[in-house]
């Protein structure tokens, strides 16, 4: 309930406002670039207001994590990479952290790489710990970036 009086006099108003909040139509994408301390206070205030809405986010917004749980604050959200390596992570429980984790397989992917250039393919598909590359000698790596939208079933074999 709303009053409003008129100073110096006695005419005063007492209305009730009403909010009846509508379903916004004019975008169905959101797009969060945030660390993981903003993003999981902010995240789960969309997902209950914001309903029918795809979220998407960089991986930097799970970096601070230390348990695949603490993923919870996140489900739904689209993040690049494949769900293999978040399904791995998974499998180790607690980790020091997931850009620990991240970084290790970055090097993984790397020396792979090295190895497959070192034994001297021309051509090859290699499925890395971050997702699947075109190897050609002589020319950069095409990498298939695939979008995984987050789900603590899918790391827990809960379904």
């Amino acid at each position: 309930e709303i009053s409003a009086c008129l100073v110096g006099s006695e005419m005063c108003i007492r209305d009730s406002i009403k909010n009846s909040p509508r379903k916004r139509k004019d975008f169905n994408k959101i797009y969060f670039i945030l660390d993981h301390e903003t993003g999981k206070s902010i995240i789960p205030i969309f997902r209950s207001y914001a309903l029918d809405i795809d979220f998407y986010a960089t991986n930097k917004i799970l970096l601070g994590i230390t348990n695949i749980k603490q993923m919870n604050d996140f489900e739904g959200v689209f993040i690049p990479g494949p769900s293999s390596f978040f399904k791995n992570i998974g499998k180790k429980g607690n980790i020091s952290s997931l850009k620990n984790e991240l970084d290790k397989a970055l090097i993984d992917d790397l020396i792979m790489i090295e190895r497959v250039s070192q034994a001297n393919f021309s051509s090859i598909d290699l499925l890395l710990n971050t997702g699947t590359v075109k190897y050609r000698k002589n020319s950069c790596l095409e990498r298939d970036l695939t979008l995984w939208k987050i789900s603590l079933d899918d790391l827990t074999n809960r379904s």
